[in-house]
């Protein structure tokens, strides 16, 4: 019965919500401000989408997000979505864990090395009660700056399932995944957005 008990009560608190995300461009307003809409999926019982907008202005982060009357329901807003004046975007190709960027100048990126004792002090120490850690991707030719990570991924010892590029706006995105999962069954997935300079 002690251990029956407790397992019972995480399979109440358990939610088993996994998250995607799709990137659905990038925008910018009459005044300069580039916008970019990210939409996330949530399945398990959450079963939810919603639309990310995030503006950035200098160093200035602008967050907004929007709920879909529907999971997935999303087909009417991506076809109003593409008379918009979209930027260019590029997709870095994987080769060898590098992800490489070859167009107009050249650089790659890379998941970071692996840190087991930073990532067992995040969960043992109680550091998820304070804004959580970014550790940097590897990276050849190119500078990057921090700018935002979505607060729901787990950035040590991540996964880069995706990386997108937006040259006018110097602008790289990395769609992370994680193997953990939160104490409710959650994934941790999230995404980092880096400005860059080329070296």
């Amino acid at each position: 019965m002690s251990i029956l008990i407790p397992y019972l009560y995480y399979l109440l608190l358990s939610t088993n919500c996994v998250q995607t995300f799709e990137f659905v461009g990038s925008t910018i307003s009459n005044s300069g401000v580039p916008t970019l809409w990210i939409l996330e999926h949530v399945s398990g019982e959450c079963h939810n989408s919603k639309l990310i907008q995030i503006s950035l202005v200098d160093t200035l982060i602008s967050y907004s997000e929007s709920n879909f009357t529907k999971y997935e329901n999303t087909s009417s807003f991506k076809k109003s979505f593409a008379e918009f004046e979209l930027l260019p975007q590029f997709e870095l190709a994987n080769s060898n864990g590098w992800f490489n960027y070859i167009q107009r100048g050249r650089f790659s990126l890379k998941e970071p090395v692996a840190d087991t004792a930073l990532l067992a002090k995040y969960f043992n120490d109680g550091i998820r009660k304070h804004p959580h850690p970014v550790i940097d991707p590897l990276f050849k030719g190119v500078k990057l700056k921090y700018l935002y990570s979505y607060t729901s991924g787990l950035y040590i010892n991540y996964k880069i399932n995706k990386v997108l590029f937006l040259p006018t706006q110097s602008i790289v995105i990395l769609f992370t995944s994680h193997p953990l999962v939160s104490s409710g069954g959650d994934t941790m997935n999230g995404f980092i957005i880096y400005s860059t300079e080329l070296n």
